[in-house]
């Protein structure tokens, strides 16, 4: 029963490491989210004062803003599918952790059993040769 809290706790260690690098991968793509978003904002800002601007850059700034609208819908698409693991992955752990507590407990009470029973045997050796 040790040995298999021994693994449950390494397995523990090993899911709440997978959980700080699936919350890294998330800050990562909101990282980009919020690049997309300013970049878009700039185009949109560039487009907008279409007077001081060549056709040619207007052109090229509107291809480059519907490729950037892509890159947002995708990423908005890979944030909500990492939100999801994410959330899988703690609900994992959560369980987990529940099973090393009671795991945890079961080898307390079994240790506790094995004293009280040391305990007997030692009480009772003494009343058989305590006898005359």
């Amino acid at each position: 029963m040790r040995e298999r809290h021994r693994s449950l706790e390494r397995l523990l260690r090993v899911k709440n490491q997978l959980q700080q690098m699936d919350e890294a991968k998330l800050e990562e793509i909101r990282r980009r989210k919020t690049a997309a978003e300013a970049e878009k904002q700039q185009l949109l800002k560039m487009l907008g004062d279409a007077t001081n601007n060549d056709p040619l850059i207007l052109g090229l700034a509107c291809r480059h803003l519907v490729r950037s609208e892509r890159i947002e819908r995708e990423l908005l698409i890979e944030e909500q599918a990492q939100k999801a693991e994410l959330l899988r992955g703690t609900a994992q752990k959560k369980a987990l952790e529940n099973i090393v507590k009671e795991t945890g407990r079961t080898i307390a009470r079994e240790e506790e059993k094995r004293q009280l029973l040391d305990i007997g045997e030692r009480l009772a050796a003494r009343a058989h040769s305590s006898l005359p």
